[in-house]
């Protein structure tokens, strides 16, 4: 089977930075190129007086990326249209389907879908939302509707419940070769049962939408005599307010910001913690993957991407957006009060969870959705 991926969601070259871009529409692409061809058109905005500094062509892990400039001028982007036309007459590809991610992109595969009769899979992210409504006749033409978590899932069902019988979900998954033994899970945990430091810890790009100055605020009240240590991995735009809330809190000694790591470096920093926070408002970040991978007890959002995945008390935990005395709350129930029974069966729980999240099984389920939904556009 021919798939071509529209979307700005995706690396430009080989090596492209995690901060400036997302891989996770690259891996299904990975693990879907063993028995398909795909071909990626990568459209992205391009400055009148800058010049185009992105090879046209590019193959990153073995799959062709055409990256696409479009003018930032105002009745130019048409334009896109055209080149995308040219680009897949020149490369003599004729797809069977045709995977839109991003809102961005919805305009650009619904034109190409209708002018050549392909079956289009839209692809919903948590950005998208706000901006949903609006796309109600893209959604309307496409055959399926990727959803890249329960909430997103939810939601767009509640906008749309005409719309229900084409959602899927569509998740991420991390390499099963990182999942650490049971043993190693419940190793940890015994270790700071026993009085070995505590390490609470976030991996994530320091931007507002991650809320990691609700972590702080959070931990400022909590039990100063406890050995523990709060650990930040990443960087990003917040880091100097970061800094400064830390200090303002009186934690300097208690919360370490760690700078930018390489994935091994990151999955090391996991493995060496106990508890995940991130109560950010995003669609479903590999970091709580990870992290439950690595043997963490993991502290998520409520109603966004990782609710439904985490169930609370069950697997992990769940808590509001931006409600610091809730989370403080959580973090001393699961510190102070609950038994070591007790999150033992949260981390076996975990561990089953986080084995049905893998590459291969969040690519297969997707593919398999694709194959459905084209043969219903087909019957």
């Amino acid at each position: 089977m021919n798939i071509l991926i529209i979307t700005t969601l995706y690396p430009a070259y080989p090596n492209h930075s995690i901060q400036e871009t997302s891989y996770v529409i690259h891996n299904f692409a990975l693990f879907w190129k063993k028995d398909n061809k795909i071909l990626v058109i990568r459209p992205y905005i391009k400055s009148k007086n800058l010049s185009n500094n992105l090879d046209n062509e590019i193959i990153i892990d073995g799959i062709k990326v055409l990256n696409l400039p479009i003018l930032n001028i105002p009745g130019t982007r048409i334009r896109i249209f055209r080149k995308i036309y040219k680009a897949l007459y020149n490369s003599e590809y004729n797809p069977d389907v045709l995977i839109a991610h991003r809102s961005t992109s919805y305009r650009i595969a619904y034109n190409i879908s209708k002018r050549k009769k392909i079956p289009l899979i839209l692809g919903i992210h948590s950005s998208d939302i706000k901006k949903i409504k609006s796309k109600k006749k893209y959604l309307l033409h496409a055959a399926g509707i990727a959803c890249r978590s329960y909430s997103i899932y939810s939601k767009v069902s509640d906008y749309f419940p005409g719309f229900k019988h084409k959602l899927f979900t569509a998740f991420s998954g991390i390499d099963k070769n990182i999942i650490e033994s049971k043993n190693i899970h419940f190793n940890k945990l015994k270790q700071w049962k026993s009085g070995k430091k505590l390490i609470f810890v976030t991996a994530s790009i320091l931007e507002k939408y991650k809320n990691i100055e609700i972590n702080i605020k959070a931990l400022k009240d909590f039990d100063r005599k406890t050995d523990w240590e709060y650990r930040i991995i990443g960087d990003g735009s917040e880091r100097g307010n970061l800094e400064r809330l830390v200090k303002e809190c009186g934690l300097e000694e208690k919360v370490k910001f760690k700078g930018m790591k390489s994935r091994i470096e990151v999955l090391n920093e996991l493995k060496l913690a106990h508890i995940f926070i991130m109560v950010s408002c995003e669609t479903l970040g590999l970091a709580y993957f990870e992290a439950m991978a690595k043997g963490n007890i993991v502290i998520g959002t409520k109603n966004w991407g990782i609710d439904g995945i985490i169930e609370h008390g069950k697997n992990g935990f769940l808590c509001k957006a931006r409600d610091e005395s809730e989370l403080l709350s959580l973090i001393n129930m699961i510190v102070f009060k609950m038994t070591e029974s007790e999150l033992e069966e949260i981390q076996n729980n975990a561990y089953d969870t986080i084995n049905k999240y893998t590459t291969e099984h969040a690519s297969d389920n997707y593919l398999r959705n694709i194959k459905k939904f084209i043969g219903l556009y087909r019957s």
